[in-house]
């Protein structure tokens, strides 16, 4: 599924005898959208997350879209699928699935009124993976907000492309982070579920109270890059190790990977 506008970007690598150094400079403009749906003939696997360009504190970066309404539309029965806001994403009923050969699209409407909607598109059949392997990497990415290297996990996988079809693929991970504080009060306590002001004597340092969590919680994460592959020069082919996630070591936890197929 696509969003209503399209930012492509090329790269071009022009092979030259001599050339000089140059400093590419690139300015990302406010209030871009940039919407990434899935509807997934697995259950739990469809998502759709929404983000737009923000400047804070000089730096150029995203910021999810709060208070959407979103919605998968099957364009053959008509039935509307609604989505709730859920960390960070938007996420249907768990036991929904799409079933290959379905035709589904994307709407969606902003709390400010504008509206989104995606062309049809067509499910397709899954291509499984046959192999994934996890590699630990002390410096696996640089992180520019710590100016330091933070250690994860690079993950490669293998897979059969089906022959004589035109395929590209798009794989996706969710993270699930164990955690034991659920709430973080700044200059109050929680009452009836919210933080609210108080003057019940607070000690010095930390000025802040913190509450574990009742129940086991979980914080989940969304991938903060998009990983698409085409199939034109391995048609038909075994693709071995292809390296298609990097997951960063926030503490041990758990993560889940799909693979989709997509035209």
């Amino acid at each position: 599924m696509c969003n209503k506008t399209l930012l492509l970007l090329f790269t071009a690598l022009i092979l030259i005898s001599c050339s000089d150094p140059v400093t590419l400079e690139f300015e990302l403009k406010e209030g871009l959208v940039f919407i990434e749906g899935i509807a997934s003939t697995s259950e739990g696997a469809s998502f759709v997350i929404i983000n737009t360009s923000v400047n804070e504190f000089e730096f150029n970066t995203i910021q999810f879209e709060k208070g959407a309404t979103v919605s998968f539309v099957n364009t053959d029965t008509g039935e509307n699928i609604t989505l709730t806001e859920q960390e960070e994403a938007y996420v249907p009923p768990p036991d929904f699935k799409a079933a290959v050969g379905e035709h589904w699209e994307l709407a969606i409407t902003f709390a400010d009124g504008t509206q989104y909607k995606s062309s049809p598109e067509t499910i397709l059949e899954p291509v499984p993976i046959s192999n994934v392997i996890a590699t630990y990497d002390p410096q696996l990415r640089f992180n520019e907000g710590t100016d330091k290297f933070e250690p994860g996990h690079a993950i490669s996988i293998t897979y059969d492309d089906p022959p004589n079809e035109e395929n590209y693929y798009y794989w996706t991970f969710r993270s699930f982070e164990n955690i034991f504080v659920c709430e973080i009060c700044l200059d109050g306590i929680l009452r009836n579920g919210a933080c609210t002001l108080t003057t019940v004597p607070r000690p010095p340092k930390p000025d802040y109270f913190t509450y574990n969590c009742e129940t086991e919680c979980w914080q989940i994460r969304f991938p903060d890059t998009i990983t698409i592959f085409d199939d034109e020069f391995s048609d038909g082919k075994t693709t071995t190790d292809l390296k298609i996630a990097d997951i960063p070591l926030y503490t041990k936890r758990r993560f889940w990977l799909k693979s989709s197929n997509f035209h």
